[in-house]
């Protein structure tokens, strides 16, 4: 029965929570239900906010500093869905920027996507690599250079 119960727990849980659980040798309680489904939530929502992180750096990346194509090319295969793209961009970046967790989460994203950026006066994220564009009405997005 232990070992069944155990088996459970582990599918409802990270190994970091099982390591902090002691063996039980009853059912557990809807009390410790309830702490793992907890644990497990947090574990999510952190794997989350890393992929989050993690896939805004790269864009970012992946845009303003391919080896393959130019940002004009870029924004060019974007089309009509560029301003929309930009702006949930945008979204994201205030969104990782404006808790210390989240932004040190971010920072170490762009860290590892080579994502060089600046803090302006007003203390948001300048990327280095981005250049001056134009979003029109149609929904597509040009360099302005």
């Amino acid at each position: 029965m232990k070992t069944r119960i155990l088996a459970t727990l582990l599918l409802w849980c990270s190994a970091v929570a099982v390591a902090q659980i002691p063996a039980i040798d009853s059912a557990p309680t809807t009390a410790d239900l309830a702490k793992l489904s907890m644990v497990t939530a947090v574990d999510s929502g952190n794997a989350a906010l890393s992929t989050m992180a993690d896939s805004t750096a790269r864009s970012l990346a992946v845009v303003w500093q391919s080896n393959e194509y130019t940002p004009a090319e870029a924004l060019a295969a974007m089309g009509d869905k560029a301003v929309a793209i930009f702006q949930q961009h945008a979204a994201a970046v205030q969104y990782l920027w404006t808790d210390a967790a989240r932004r040190a989460a971010f920072i170490a994203a762009l860290q590892r996507h080579n994502v060089a950026f600046t803090i302006s006066q007003n203390g948001a994220p300048v990327f280095t690599a981005m250049r001056p564009y134009t979003a029109h009405g149609d929904g597509t997005i040009t360099l302005d250079d």
